[in-house]
């Protein structure tokens, strides 16, 4: 999964670095024990829902004139003012702390009480005659400031227009910001457009924000900045209208630092559905400073909603999507304020796209096992893999096994490596989420995905051991069962994963081949230190050999190996396994790997 962005002018970012994904599953209850966790079809009622940020060009020029157009945003936030005489209202002959340059356009300025928005004067600008030149008021003094992410610059002013050239003309009001090095020296200006009008006219600005897209050279030398505002002349042919005049008045600057918003809360909705219909997820997040927030949801299929809002922060954030295709995603959100302040990736939510609703396809599954009536299934070969290392265990650490985690990441990366496998095909469980509940996900996600014509591999690496009784369908001869240990097997006895239940889904894959590796560090003993009543010692041999002979199938390949409990031994027969899988295993050659010599390879050097 990777991620690209654009502004609403088509300016577009490079791709992100890609991240590799899978998806879990609601539980159903399947066996006895699990009737608890009720299955339920997470359908909500879609609620599209659009973008309504707006903006207009904005203008900035290079020392060499060059000119880039970009968006800024329309939020304004009250601060102190520190500007000068913003009503203009003050001066002799000129208004205190404003001057004026004309660039030998012999351009008139005005400072007289024809018109003003509030008081009794405005500035103003006309007979501009000139091509390719500029007329402008700024103010006397420089204003200190340092660019930083988070340094907000907001900029408003009312304005006026008496006529409105002709578009040929290339006349424009621009008001922006004058940046200076320590020296006082110009270094660029970052100008907004507002349009011609014979009113008076708001208009606000985050100008500040918007030098993110100068380089990093021009934004460490700044140190001071000037506000300016001007009438210009963008054509090198036409002369301007010299009839033109431009008004100003009540001009408004505030610097103060923002904080981004807070890290939204991972999306809830639905985690399972089909291709092409629409789910909604929802989310929410705090701004500090109480700003309205908009968010951008990443659907982990390449595309994106694009920002949408504004909310209210603690508002809650709802977005629709449909996947196209069935796999797995991961769906997240991030937030931003309304200075352009983004917070954090949210945690991501997986989601499983699978051809048919869940209880449609395990139905159709037992009807081809045990009735032999045929379903459609689609013709295409594809390759799916559960993997599952546990590695850490609840409350048990001097049971975790640090290396588990390593080598599953071995063999999914083998996997991705391979010309079978692709990210969207592998559902991996490690660690703390390697809980009861998330297994079994991991082997319902897998009875939708797959079908007749695809071949499926299954990977577990845990501890195992002995169950000291046979529990339904009562099938050991010695009347004891085999169990692996999950996340919180150590601290709850009730939670295991037994032979048995490995089996039962096992027995509804339809793949035309499935290859079941198990890595195992033999806790035979661990009931003494634990206290377990409900496990007891076996020998390693007995136990694989026991465990193969449970899960043996005509169609159905198992590897598997089982260490003594020391931390020393590692997770070898794993680390051999990703090794065969990556081709060091081909003995004969032909350029395909079997699990015989996958199993052969692995097992000569354990």
């Amino acid at each position: 999964m990777r991620v690209k962005a654009k502004d609403k002018w088509g300016v577009e970012s490079e791709w992100s670095d890609p991240l590799p994904i899978s998806m879990s599953k609601t539980y159903i209850n399947t066996i006895p024990r699990l009737l608890q966790n009720k299955f339920h079809i997470l359908i909500q009622k879609c609620k599209r829902i659009e973008t309504n940020i707006e903006g207009k060009p904005l203008i900035i020029f290079s020392e060499a004139g060059e000119k880039i157009d970009h968006s800024y945003p329309t939020y304004f936030k009250e601060d102190d003012n520190v500007l000068p005489n913003p009503s203009f209202e003050e001066g002799d002959t000129t208004p205190d702390g404003w001057e004026s340059w004309d660039y030998g356009t012999g351009g008139i300025f005005l400072w007289d009480s024809k018109d003003a928005h509030s008081g009794e004067k405005s500035v103003g600008i006309t007979n501009l005659n000139i091509c390719n030149q500029w007329c402008k008021w700024h103010t006397q003094d420089f204003i200190p400031f340092r660019y930083s992410e988070n340094k907000v610059c907001n900029y408003a002013f009312w304005y006026k227009s008496y006529g409105h050239p002709a578009s040929n003309r290339g006349m424009y009001i621009w008001v922006g910001l004058e940046l200076y090095d320590e020296n006082k020296e110009w270094i660029i200006g970052v100008m907004n457009t507002p349009e011609f009008s014979d009113e008076w006219v708001y208009h606000k600005t985050d100008t500040a924000r918007m030098l993110g897209w100068l380089d990093k050279d021009k934004l460490e030398r700044i140190r001071y900045i000037k506000p300016a505002l001007m009438l210009v002349s963008m054509s090198a042919t036409i002369e301007p209208d010299p009839s033109i005049e431009v008004r100003f008045d009540d001009i408004y600057l505030s610097i103060f630092n923002d904080t981004l918003p807070d890290k939204p809360d991972m999306p809830s909705g639905p985690q399972n559905g089909k291709p092409n219909k629409i789910y909604t997820y929802e989310t929410t997040t705090v701004d500090p400073d109480g700003d309205e927030v908009y968010y951008l949801w990443d659907w982990g299929d390449g595309t994106n909603s694009g920002w949408i809002g504004p909310y209210k922060s603690g508002e809650v954030c709802q977005a629709s999507h449909s996947w196209t295709k069935k796999g797995s995603y991961q769906v997240k959100v991030k937030a931003k304020d309304i200075y352009n302040l983004e917070s954090e990736w949210s945690d991501p939510l997986p989601i499983s796209m699978s051809k048919t609703s869940i209880y449609k396809n395990i139905i159709s599954k037992l009807l081809q096992k045990y009735l032999k009536i045929e379903t459609k299934t689609d013709d295409k070969e594809e390759y799916w893999a559960l993997l599952i290392a546990v590695g850490e265990y609840l409350n048990h650490p001097e049971k975790d096994r640090p290396e588990m985690l390593t080598e599953v990441e071995n063999i999914n990366n083998a996997l991705i490596n391979s010309k079978n496998w692709d990210t969207g095909h592998i559902y991996k469980i490690k660690g703390v989420n390697a809980d009861l509940q998330h297994i079994i996900d991991g082997f319902l996600w897998l009875l939708q995905m797959e079908d007749e014509n695809d071949y499926s591999l299954i990977y577990i690496t845990t501890h195992g051991g002995y169950l000291n009784k046979d529990i339904p369908p009562f099938d050991e001869s010695d009347s004891r069962d085999e169990v692996l240990v999950p996340y919180e097997g150590f601290e709850d006895t009730s939670k295991f994963l037994w032979d048995d239940e490995i089996n039962f889904f096992c027995s509804m894959l339809q793949s035309k081949g499935v290859c079941l590796i198990v890595d195992s560090c033999f806790s035979g003993g661990f009931n003494d230190v634990l206290n377990i009543q409900n496990i007891r010692q076996g020998s390693p041999n007995n136990w694989v050999k026991e465990f193969i002979n449970d899960l043996s199938n005509g169609r159905r390949v198992i590897l598997m190996s089982c260490e003594e409990d020391e931390l020393s031994y590692g997770s070898y027969f794993s680390r051999y396994i990703a090794e065969a899988l990556n081709g060091n295993a081909d003995k004969d050659n032909n350029g395909i790997v079997s699990a015989e010599e996958t199993f052969y390879y692995a097992n000569d050097k354990v």
